[in-house]
């Protein structure tokens, strides 16, 4: 059994060299994205420019990439062929019905996702990772059109550059609103020439996240949440910029850390956090476990946790990432982990007991 603090990823990003195009003589006409800063898009005659930065320091590019249908382009979409270094990829493309392009993937023995699993299982689909990292001559062999990777890790892709293999950089994980994650979805669908497709997909996402969110600003009572979990002597919790804060807030609860400054996961002292936390309603886990989690586990990751208000009122709620693909689909479904969230701080909403992601243990 494995605990997670729910913010992942404890990563600064990398500078790296990605295949930049010289774009500024291209006529643009710039397209509203709302939640990402992660990105800009620009429409052109036949394509697009995209800029990619990083989310929690837009002066720091990471690469920008001119897309074009033309017979002649350097980056020419639809794209056929692309590798994904994160099974959190493999999502935007499911959704777009476009698993077909993807012929190579690192870390495929952790993918969730049916159809995936089914063309890695077919062949269809090449594990990219041996030893300790990406193979470069498997990544040769299928010759992709564009390898989506991200700044943590392998960062260093000259040579993949040197023969003319563009590297984009998916920063979906430092974004700080689940939906600015989501729309990452966008950049995927430029590159495979359906801008308008994602968009719609991403719409409707968008949707349902707010009608869900809209609903739980409404409840005068707000309790309070926390998230995390203990490693030797700290407690890591996500601060308040984080799209995990943001998930509680708009599930219509209070965040217990919020006077944790940034987006990333903090290291607090153990003992502080306990008092921190001692009266909050909610605890919330992200695991790893073949067996079902329950209020039992908890005791014996520390029995200090028997004194939390949490534990002692049943209020505990837990993602099974064994059970749920919380690092695969779910960076497209932020609306039902906010929907899970809504039915766990509101259970008296009169919503269904059903649970996508998180649910309540005993």
């Amino acid at each position: 059994m494995r605990i997670f603090p729910l913010l992942i990823f404890l990563v600064s990003c990398a500078s790296v060299g990605t295949n930049q195009n010289s774009v500024r003589t291209v006529d643009r006409e710039r397209i509203e994205i709302k939640f990402s800063t992660g990105f800009i898009i620009s429409k052109t005659e036949d394509g697009f420019d995209i800029l990619i930065r990083n989310p929690q320091d837009t002066t720091q590019i990471l690469g920008e990439y001119l897309l074009s249908s033309s017979d002649t382009a350097k980056l020419q979409i639809p794209i056929e062929k692309t590798v994904l270094n994160s099974t959190t990829f493999g999502a935007f493309f499911d959704k777009l019905e476009a698993l077909n392009e993807v012929k190579g993937m690192t870390y495929t023995e952790s993918v969730m996702n049916s159809q995936l699993k089914e063309k890695i299982a077919g062949g269809e689909i090449k594990e990219m990772i041996t030893g300790d990292g990406i193979d470069f001559e498997r990544v040769l062999e299928i010759d992709p059109d564009v390898v989506f990777s991200y700044s943590y890790g392998e960062t260093d892709f000259s040579r993949y550059e040197e023969l003319g293999i563009p590297i984009v950089l998916l920063m979906d994980y430092k974004e700080s609103h689940p939906l600015g994650r989501a729309e990452w979805i966008k950049v995927v669908g430029c590159f495979l020439n359906r801008y308008e497709d994602a968009e719609q997909i991403f719409q409707e996402v968008e949707q349902n996240y707010m009608d869900i969110s809209l609903n739980a600003v409404l409840h005068a009572n707000k309790p309070s949440a926390f998230t995390g979990s203990r490693y030797g002597d700290f407690w890591y919790a996500p601060g308040r910029d984080s799209y995990i804060a943001q998930f509680i807030r708009d599930a219509g609860a209070t965040y217990a850390f919020e006077h944790v400054q940034g987006q990333s996961s903090a290291e607090l002292d153990f003992e502080q956090a306990l008092v921190d936390i001692s009266k909050t309603d909610f605890w919330g886990l992200v695991t790893s476990s073949e067996e079902p989690f329950t209020k039992a586990d908890i005791l014996s990751m520390s029995p200090l946790y028997e004194d939390l208000n949490a534990y002692q009122a049943d209020q505990i709620f837990v993602c099974n990432t064994q059970k749920s693909d919380y690092f695969g689909d779910a960076v497209m479904e932020p609306d039902l982990i906010l929907a899970d969230l809504h039915k766990i701080f509101h259970p008296q909403s009169g919503q269904d007991s059903t649970y996508n992601y998180f649910k309540p243990i005993h």
